[in-house]
């Protein structure tokens, strides 16, 4: 694992890369769910624009 580099210098390198990585992890599922949405809005506003009923 990447975080035995850190434990190995410094243990407080280790627990902030562990809390970052948490962050970085809940970061990336809002991103992704926010584009999820996008592409659902457009697809909904292309259907409408074009006449296309769902």
């Amino acid at each position: 694992m990447k975080y035995a580099i850190f434990k190995e210098g410094n243990d407080v390198v280790g627990e902030m890369d562990w809390k970052l990585d948490i962050l970085c992890k809940a970061a990336c599922a809002i991103i992704v769910l926010l584009l999820l949405n996008l592409l659902l809005v457009s697809i909904v506003l292309s259907l409408v624009i074009f006449g296309v009923k769902p």
